[in-house]
């Protein structure tokens, strides 16, 4: 059995190359059969530190009058793709030099890695424009050749009256024909065609959703929604997670619950809100919608905290701390900001003073921490006077009237500050009262307060002294 593979032959007429005017010397075309670089520069050419503003730029030509392939050039480099073959039938520029020159400019190729080159046999002279809008345009009209290989075209400048002179060109056009193997007819060789028995398909095709690579490039353009992480997501009430779509796709729009999402349009969303998210991902006329991921909330713990025995050590050797209970907390206190070894339940005795908070955790992880209690022993601060003042308050239990007494052995007359304050610390009243030759004697309305307990204390410059008293109804 004999195979027999018929392949359809394609003559195309068209541009094969376009440059215009950008500095850095990008191509604005290029036919999809062929490879390029950037305009390029040889044979010494220089980039011109001066250069103008549109065109490409290069200086340092020669000086010589008489013309040589390895002179300063600009170089356009077109490699056929394979099953491909070029045929060049001209060559065009507009150019326009500084008044340094070069005053000739000339065309060649080379179709041999450039170990040799067909020069055009004549020269242009360009306008001196310097950056003006000013140009020339030189027209090769060459012998056709058609080629297979890597294509060199240099324009060459020489008989510059100092190397500094520029050259800038625009506009660099090579006309020509394409012979590619396309069985399809849509005008793209089979080697860069990734299917060649359908016209619609070919590297500038418009993807459209079908499942099918339209444009040859790699991937059937059928955009999926996906969001990650995936799975159970819990997070603790007011705290954030970030929810992301997949990357690379031209748009966004996250969804809560079934409903857009206002100014939610990137590829990810931060939230703190519970709900059901989705995100729908577009890329050309292809749009696809995520499943649902849900975000739940566990509920942080409760962090109160209370002293139902006072704030003062004056009147105990130790206080009791609680916060809140719950059978799945757990806890850590803290004295002055540092955790206290071995603290790890719902209550303490506080037996020093100090600033005293606990954080709470629940069993998903939620922790919370509550206010801090500053426990004080208001007895022990400042300087005792000695140990035979004496401070008492009577009667106590007390309804009325309150009869406070203070002796001081020093027979020193001084101001004092009385304050009058709750079991946690909360100051009830604050006055002044005087001290004389040692002596203080003084009655304190308490019929206003409610029943509990109170500490009556004394502040002077030489030192604080406190009792504690009870109120009766």
């Amino acid at each position: 059995m004999t195979l027999i593979f018929i392949f359809s032959q394609q003559t195309l007429t068209a541009q094969i190359y376009v440059y215009t005017d950008q500095t850095e010397g990008d191509y604005y075309y290029l036919n999809p059969n062929v490879s390029s670089h950037r305009v390029g520069r040889g044979g010494g050419a220089l980039g011109a530190g001066d250069a103008c503003p549109i065109g490409f730029n290069t200086h340092n030509f020669s000086t010589a009058a008489i013309f040589d392939t390895s002179m300063p050039c600009i170089v356009v480099e077109l490699v056929p793709d394979p099953f491909a073959s070029v045929e060049i039938t001209s060559v065009s520029a507009d150019m326009r030099i500084s008044n340094l020159g070069p005053i000739y400019v000339r065309f060649s190729y080379s179709i041999d890695s450039a170990l040799t080159w067909i020069d055009a046999g004549y020269d242009i002279t360009p306008v001196i424009a310097d950056c003006g809008v000013a140009t020339i345009t030189g027209t090769w009209d060459m012998p056709d050749f058609s080629t297979d290989h890597q294509i060199y075209i240099r324009i060459s400048g020489y008989g510059a009256l100092e190397a500094s002179g520029r050259l800038t060109v625009t506009n660099i056009i090579v006309n020509g024909t394409l012979d590619i193997i396309d069985e399809d007819g849509d005008g793209y060789a089979a080697y860069i065609d990734c299917d060649d028995t359908n016209p619609d398909i070919h590297p500038d095709a418009i993807e459209i959703c079908n499942d099918i690579d339209e444009d040859c490039d790699g991937i059937a353009s059928e955009v999926t929604a996906t969001i990650v992480p995936t799975g159970d997501i819990y997070v603790c009430k007011h705290e954030f997670v970030t929810l992301y779509g997949p990357e690379g796709y031209a748009s966004y729009q996250w969804l809560k619950n079934g409903f857009i999402m206002p100014g939610m349009t990137a590829y990810s969303v931060t939230t703190e809100k519970p709900g059901y998210y989705q995100v729908i991902v577009a890329d050309g006329t292809c749009t696809d919608t995520s499943e649902v991921q849900a975000v739940a909330y566990f509920d942080n713990p409760f962090a109160n905290i209370y002293s139902p025995e006072g704030l003062d050590l004056c009147y105990d050797d130790s206080i009791k701390l609680k916060v809140s209970f719950a059978g799945d907390y757990t806890w850590q206190w803290y004295k002055d900001g540092v955790a206290m070894l071995y603290e790890n339940y719902y209550k303490i005795l506080a037996t020093e003073a100090g600033d005293y908070y606990c954080e709470i955790t629940t069993f998903y992880g939620c922790a919370r921490t509550t206010d801090t209690l500053t426990v004080i022993a208001s007895c022990k601060e400042g300087s005792l006077v000695n140990e035979s003042t004496k401070f008492t308050i009577y009667p106590n239990p007390v309804q009325d009237n309150l009869t406070i007494s203070f002796i001081m052995e020093d027979n020193i007359s001084i101001t004092g500050i009385l304050e009058i304050s709750n079991i946690n610390g909360q100051k009830i009243t604050t006055e002044s009262v005087v001290i004389v030759d040692g002596i203080l004697s003084h009655n304190v309305q308490v019929s206003n307060l409610s029943a509990g307990m109170y500490i009556a204390k004394i502040t002077t410059e030489t030192g604080q002294f406190a009792e504690q008293f009870s109120v009766t109804k």
